[in-house]
């Protein structure tokens, strides 16, 4: 029997085509991006990374630095080399920045680091007052919904405590349209500070929970298949 790996495949691509890889949010399960991962199927492989703590037995992570640890092996084991391309949803932004430090700092290449609707500033009456995103699934037993509680407690306790490192790269920050960050004074959510490449903001349809579904993800992903071009 192969290893637990938090890496899960949820489309394929072409040959030699990079993969996007997606770190959770709060809640830790990957399904936010089942609606991402459809619409680009067969443009480019999509990986997430899940949460430790979701299967029974494992021990939850509460600390950003140790999930980038984690996930970091997990996505070069996939992609030994760069360029990569990362994408953080809520409090995976924070993770996402931290494993570009990383691959950066090791001489490797990110080519796009998309930040989804999360702000790089104190955790104080925000998302974290959200509900904890449990899947809505028939046969979820009471002690699986134990451990995503679990896992959503200590991916906000990691949020808390994260000291982020300067980043020297850009990033792509999605802010949802009808969202809690929607009217933020800063509109970089304080992204600013710790991505030293620049933060292009660009609004999306949705809110906090529907930026990623569909029909919203549809022009999100026509809008970076856009600035790709440019690019």
């Amino acid at each position: 029997m192969r290893p637990w790996s938090p890496a899960v495949r949820l489309a394929d691509g072409p040959a030699g085509e990079p993969p996007l890889f997606c770190i959770h949010g709060g809640g830790g399960n990957v399904l936010i991006f089942a609606d991402l991962a459809r619409v680009l199927r067969g443009e480019r492989p999509v990986y997430a990374l899940e949460a430790r703590g979701l299967a029974e037995g494992q021990t939850p992570l509460d600390r950003i630095e140790d999930m980038a640890t984690l996930y970091l092996a997990a996505i070069r084991e996939i992609q030994p080399h760069g360029p990569y391309q990362i994408l953080g949803y809520s409090i995976g932004s924070r993770t996402a920045v931290e494993i570009a430090r990383r691959l950066e700092e090791s001489g490797e290449a990110v080519d796009r680091l998309i930040l989804v609707d999360h702000a790089a500033t104190a955790l104080e009456g925000g998302e974290e007052d959200l509900n904890p995103e449990v899947p809505d699934l028939p046969d979820l037993d009471p002690e699986a919904v134990r451990r995503h509680l679990a896992v959503w407690r200590s991916c906000w306790e990691a949020a808390r405590s994260w000291n982020p490192q300067p980043y020297g790269g850009g990033a792509l920050l999605i802010v949802a349209e009808e969202g809690i960050h929607a009217a933020a004074a800063d509109p970089a959510l304080g992204w600013g500070s710790v991505v030293a490449g620049g933060v292009e903001v660009v609004r999306a349809p949705g809110d906090h929970f529907t930026v990623l579904a569909r029909p919203q993800v549809e022009d999100l992903v026509a809008c970076l298949a856009e600035k790709t071009q440019r690019t």
